[in-house]
C-alpha cells in the first residue's frame, strides 16, 4: 500500500510505503507527522489540514489501493469516548458480547416467523397508540397520572363538573341552540368600552336592562371545555369516539367511558408489543409472556388483527420454547465473551472485571458494567480507573471489536511499563487476522518490542514495514528500522567511528568527547581523558593544553596512549589548527548538534545561563534516559523542528 502526500498539515512531501495484511510500525518524535498520516490515510482533505502558506490545490493525498470510508477504525485518545467507557449503548459493545453469534441466528429466525403476523400490524396499531396520545394531551393537558385517571382540571371532568350546576341544562340548549361561537362572539363584545356604557358593542344602541341581563346570564357560560372537545373530533374520530350532544349527560358518561377504553386499548398495545420485543433484551422473562385479549372495541377497530392475535395465543407454548432456547444460548454466549474479556484484564493486573449491563440485539447496542472484584455491591466503577487502566480497557474493547480491512493505532503503549508494554505488543498479534494494520508511535522501547516480529517466527509472518519517520522542516522521509540499529550509545559512537574511513580531526574529538562524556567517572585516566577532549573541543590553546597537563605530571603522548587503549582510536598530537581538515557539511545531524553545542557554549561564556535550545541539545547529546538502548543516533534523524532551525 503506497500513500503519496503533499502539502498537507505539517508535511511538505512524502511517499510511504507499506505492506498490505500485516502489522507495520512507524515511529516518529511528538510533531514528526504521525497523526497528519492518519488523517491522510482517511482521506480527511478538510481546508484546515493544507499547510500553512498553501492553497487547495497545492494539497494532494493519493492512497493506493483506496479506502472506503467504513474499510477503516481508528485507535486514538478520542477511542475512550465511542467505547464502553463513555457508558453510551454502542454496536462496538455489542460485536464484543455478541462475536461469533451464528448459533443464534436460526432461533432468531424461527421466532420472526412466529411473531410475523403480529409484527405486520405494529404500524398500524402503534398509529392508534399515538392518536390516542394525542387525545390525552388535548383533553389532560398532560400526561395521565400513576392512577390512570383524567386530572380534575381536565376537559372531561370539568364537564362532568358543570354538568352537576342546576343551570346545565339551560347552557347546553342554549349552546346547542346557537352555537359556541355565538356564546364566544357574545363574550368578546363585553370587553368593549360601549359595552361599559350600556350600549351594544356592534350597533352602538343602547341596551335594556333585560337585554344587559340576558348577556351577563350568557357570558355566565364557559364553553371552552366543550370547544376543546367539539374542535377535538377528527383526533377522536380515529380512535372510534364521537363527539357528544352535550345536551344530554348520558352522552358525556359514554365520552367518559369511550375515552378510558381507548387508554386501555393504548395499554394493550403497548404491553403486546413490549412483550414480542422482550427477546431482545436482557430484560426476558419467559413466565411474562402469556396470552393476549383484544377489548371488543379493539376487534371492532381492527377486525383483521383478532385473528393475528388468535395465532399468537395458539403458537404460544411453541414460542416460549424458542424463547427459552434463545435465553440460554445467548447467557452462555455472553458469559464466555465477557470470560475471555476479563482473562484479558487479569494479564494487565487491572483489578476489575466486566458485568453485562443491558443489551438490545435488535438494535445492536449494548452496555457492560465495570466492577471491583473486592467489591459485592457490583456497582460501576469506571470512574475510577487511572488514565493508563483507561486507555488499556479502550485498546483491548477496540482489538475485540475491529473487523475492519485498516486499522490504525496511534501510540497504544506509551507511558507504561515493560511487563505493559509487552502485553499490548502480543494483544495487537493476537488479534490481527489477515487486515492491514498501521501502529504508529512515539516510544522507542515499543519499537524494541516490534524488532521480535522479525525475529519470532510467531510472529515473522504477520509483520510489515518498521519505519523511523524523519520530518525536517516539513520534508518527510522513512528510513527502515532493523535489529542492529538498537544499541547502547557507547557501541553505537565507537561503532560509527570506526566504521568511517578518513574522519576528520576535530570530527574524531567530535565523537569521542561524546564517548568520554557518557564513560566520565571519578577514575584518574577517564577524568583525564574527558578534560583533555574537551580543551580541544572548547578551543583551547595548544600551549595551555600542554601546561594543564604539566601540571599533573603526564605528557600529551601519554593521554593519547591511554585513549587508544580506552577506545581503540590512534589520535596525533594537537595540531595548531584542529580545524585543517574539517567540514562541516559532512556531519550527520547527530555531530553537528554535538559541535552547535560546543559552539553555542563559547559565544555564552561560562557566566550566562543555557539557552533552551542548549538544554535541547544536552538532552539529545545525552539521550535522556535512552542511553543504555536507543536507536542508532547517526542513521535516524528524529528531531524537533527548533534542532533543524539551529544547527
Amino acid at each position: 500500500m503506497n500513500l503519496k502526500v503533499k502539502n498537507y498539515k505539517n508535511i511538505n512531501n512524502l511517499d510511504l510505503e507499506i505492506e498490505e495484511e500485516k502489522v507495520n510500525y512507524i515511529f516518529g518524535i511528538s510533531g514528526s507527522g504521525k497523526s497528519s498520516i492518519v488523517s491522510a490515510v482517511v482521506g480527511d482533505k478538510s481546508e484546515k489540514n493544507i499547510s500553512y502558506g498553501k492553497k487547495e490545490q497545492d494539497m494532494e493525498l493519493i492512497l493506493s489501493p483506496s479506502l472506503k470510508s467504513d474499510d477503516y477504525l481508528i485507535f486514538n485518545e478520542y477511542t475512550h469516548q465511542k467505547l464502553i467507557l463513555d457508558k453510551q449503548n454502542n454496536e462496538e459493545v455489542y460485536s464484543i458480547l455478541f462475536e461469533n453469534d451464528n448459533s443464534l441466528e436460526t432461533i432468531r429466525t424461527d421466532i420472526a416467523v412466529l411473531l410475523s403476523s403480529i409484527n405486520s400490524k405494529r404500524q398500524e396499531l402503534f398509529n392508534y397508540v399515538q392518536n390516542v396520545e394525542q387525545m390525552i394531551k388535548i383533553i389532560n393537558k398532560r400526561k395521565l397520572p400513576s392512577s390512570g385517571k383524567f386530572s380534575t382540571s381536565s376537559s372531561i371532568e370539568k364537564i362532568k363538573s358543570e354538568s352537576e350546576n342546576p343551570k346545565y341544562n339551560h347552557y347546553t340548549n342554549f349552546i346547542h341552540n346557537h352555537g359556541l361561537s355565538y356564546v364566544q362572539w357574545i363574550e368578546t363584545g363585553t370587553h368593549f368600552e360601549e359595552f361599559e356604557n350600556g350600549k351594544c358593542p356592534f350597533c352602538i344602541r343602547k341596551m335594556s336592562e333585560y337585554r344587559v341581563d340576558k348577556i351577563s346570564d350568557i357570558i355566565n357560560i364557559k364553553p371552552e371545555q366543550y370547544s376543546i372537545i367539539s374542535d377535538s373530533q377528527d383526533i377522536l374520530n380515529k380512535i372510534g369516539v364521537d363527539v357528544p350532544n352535550f345536551s344530554y349527560k348520558r352522552e358525556i358518561s359514554k365520552l367518559e367511558k369511550d375515552l378510558y377504553d381507548a387508554i386501555n386499548n393504548k395499554n394493550i398495545i403497548e404491553e403486546l408489543y413490549m412483550m414480542v420485543d422482550s427477546y431482545n433484551l436482557d430484560t426476558l422473562d419467559i413466565g411474562a409472556i402469556h396470552k393476549v385479549s383484544f377489548s371488543k372495541s379493539l376487534s371492532e377497530l381492527f377486525p383483521d388483527a383478532k385473528q393475528i392475535i388468535d395465532d399468537f395465543n395458539s403458537n404460544l407454548i411453541e414460542l416460549k420454547k424458542k424463547l427459552g432456547n434463545i435465553k440460554q444460548k445467548t447467557s452462555k454466549l455472553i458469559g464466555k465473551n465477557l470470560k475471555k474479556l476479563n482473562d484479558y484484564l487479569s494479564k494487565f493486573s487491572i483489578p476489575y472485571e466486566f458485568e453485562i449491563d443491558k443489551y438490545n440485539t435488535s438494535t445492536k447496542t449494548a452496555t457492560i458494567l465495570l466492577v471491583s472484584k473486592k467489591e459485592k455491591n457490583h456497582e460501576d466503577r469506571t470512574d475510577n480507573l487511572s488514565y493508563g487502566e483507561k486507555n488499556i480497557i479502550s485498546l483491548l474493547l477496540f482489538l475485540v471489536s475491529s473487523k475492519k480491512k485498516m486499522i490504525i493505532i496511534d501510540d497504544p503503549a506509551s507511558s507504561y511499563d515493560e511487563n505493559r508494554r509487552k502485553v499490548i505488543y502480543e494483544l495487537i498479534y493476537e488479534f490481527h487476522s489477515n487486515q492491514t494494520y498501521i501502529i504508529l508511535s512515539h516510544d522507542q522501547v515499543f519499537i524494541k518490542y516490534a524488532m521480535l516480529g522479525l525475529s519470532t517466527k510467531k510472529y515473522l509472518d504477520k509483520t510489515g514495514k518498521i519505519l523511523c519517520l524523519e520530518n525536517n522542516k516539513g520534508e518527510c522521509s522513512t528510513k527502515d528500522i532493523v535489529e542492529s540499529d538498537f544499541d547502547s550509545l557507547q557501541n553505537q559512537i565507537t561503532a560509527f567511528i570506526h566504521g568511517m574511513k578518513n574522519l576528520s580531526y576535530y570530527r574524531k574529538i567530535i565523537n569521542l568527547r561524546i564517548l568520554a562524556e557518557l564513560n566520565k567517572s571519578n577514575k584518574k585516566n577517564d577524568k583525564l581523558i574527558y578534560s583533555y577532549l574537551s580543551a580541544i573541543l572548547h578551543n583551547t590553546k595548544k600551549i595551555d593544553i600542554l601546561a594543564q597537563l604539566s601540571e599533573q605530571n603526564i605528557s600529551e603522548k601519554d593521554v593519547l596512549k591511554l585513549i587508544d587503549k580506552r577506545y581503540k582510536i590512534l589520535l596525533p598530537e594537537v595540531p595548531d589548527d584542529i580545524y585543517y581538515d574539517f567540514d562541516y557539511e559532512q556531519l550527520t545531524t547527530f555531530e553537528k548538534i554535538a559541535y552547535k553545542r560546543e559552539q553555542y557554549r563559547l559565544e555564552r561564556g561560562a557566566k550566562r545561563k543555557k539557552s533552551f535550545i542548549e538544554k535541547e541539545f544536552d538532552d539529545i547529546i545525552h539521550l535522556n534516559d535512552r542511553y543504555f538502548v536507543s536507536l542508532d543516533p547517526y542513521k535516524f534523524d528524529v528531531y524537533s523542528e527548533n534542532i533543524y532551525e539551529n544547527i
